[in-house]
């Protein structure tokens, strides 16, 4: 018998199964020797780079969420240990790594914090500042170098950053500002909400509800307004303006937006009445196409206006229901 020529073929280190080498060459025993980890605690100013292109506190931010690539490739750049050590590291290993790695974080934090806060007069001592950038970071260090999974955690950790810069200062750059907003209005359109996410956000100097619930009773803009309003009940859950306060000032509010209303149903009705014009008449395609096309603006515009002003004015008149029926009952009380 011949022999299997393709039996010796398949025993190639070509077609060995590389997870399975990792898997071996992993030992969850295997700790790095110390002088190893010290490297962790080393200065690092590719460190202290990255965390200015993702700086909350200065004029802008060089990475944002779109930036994944860049930033994955700046955390593989600034991580101080081997492939070859990363690669042995099972579970034991990992946490020593990653302790010894916040430490280090920590510790480059401390000694550039002038370098992180640049001209910005902040009060914020240097264990806030570090709260701030380790969790997320060695999170971030975790999954992109560690486990090898990188979706979504570029961006989740701009924004960690962000809501924990926003738990020492209200004076955060436009774009942090705008993670901030984003993942709370996120959490107002759940179906429910977490109490956790409630303490979290009254535990913030950046108080962002707050701020879009007193632009929404000041707005001219119907959207903004209205939705907004048509929450307010879960706004309230969050904010610190007193309900009171917003019933009263809603009254004005919703005169306004009903003089819109109105404004726009007269808009549409003078624009219906084209269809009379003798340009219409005449059937010239230019003119008739022209009237069409602003009849059919106006009544968008108008309908938008009063179905987004009556969901939001049977919000806020249950908000009302209920204050009411709560002071009868306490009075009976």
């Amino acid at each position: 018998m011949t022999t299997n020529l393709f039996a010796e073929m398949l025993k190639l280190e070509i077609f060995e199964d590389e997870n399975a080498k990792k898997k071996e060459a992993k030992n969850e025993n295997y700790i790095p020797r110390e002088s190893v980890l010290a490297k962790l605690l080393n200065n690092n100013q590719e460190l202290i780079q990255f965390i200015n292109m993702i700086n909350p506190f200065q004029d802008s931010m060089k990475y944002n969420h779109y930036s994944y690539r860049e930033i994955e490739s700046h955390i593989r750049k600034l991580f101080p240990l081997s492939n070859t050590i990363i690669n042995k590291l099972g579970e034991a290993g990992t946490k020593a790594v990653l302790e010894k790695w916040a430490d280090g974080i920590k510790l480059n934090i401390c000694n550039h914090k002038e370098e992180i806060l640049g001209n910005i007069d902040l009060d914020i001592s240097d264990e806030a500042l570090a709260y701030v950038f380790t969790s997320p970071i060695v999170h971030l260090t975790k999954k992109v170098i560690i486990d090898k999974k990188t979706a979504f955690v570029a961006s989740q950790a701009i924004v960690q950053i962000s809501l924990r810069a926003a738990e020492a200062t209200s004076n955060l750059n436009s774009e942090a500002k705008l993670y901030v907003k984003d993942y709370f209005e996120r959490i107002i359109q759940k179906e429910e909400i977490d109490s956790k996410d409630i303490i979290r956000y009254k535990n913030l100097k950046y108080k962002v509800l707050d701020e879009s619930v007193e632009q929404a009773l000041q707005a001219d803009s119907y959207k903004f307004s209205t939705n907004i309003l048509k929450d307010i009940s879960v706004y309230l859950q969050f904010i610190h303006i007193p309900k009171d306060r917003i019933l009263k000032e809603c009254e004005t509010t919703f005169k306004r937006l009903i003089d819109q209303i109105i404004e726009a149903k007269k808009e549409h009705d003078d624009a219906l009445l084209l269809k009379n014009s003798p340009e219409y008449k005449d059937g010239v395609n230019k003119s008739v196409q022209a009237i069409k096309k602003q009849i059919m603006r106006t009544e968008m515009i108008y309908e938008e206006l009063k179905n987004k002003t009556k969901k939001a004015l049977e919000s806020v008149s249950e908000l009302h229901d209920e204050s009411s029926t709560r002071v009868v009952q306490w009075n009976k009380n």
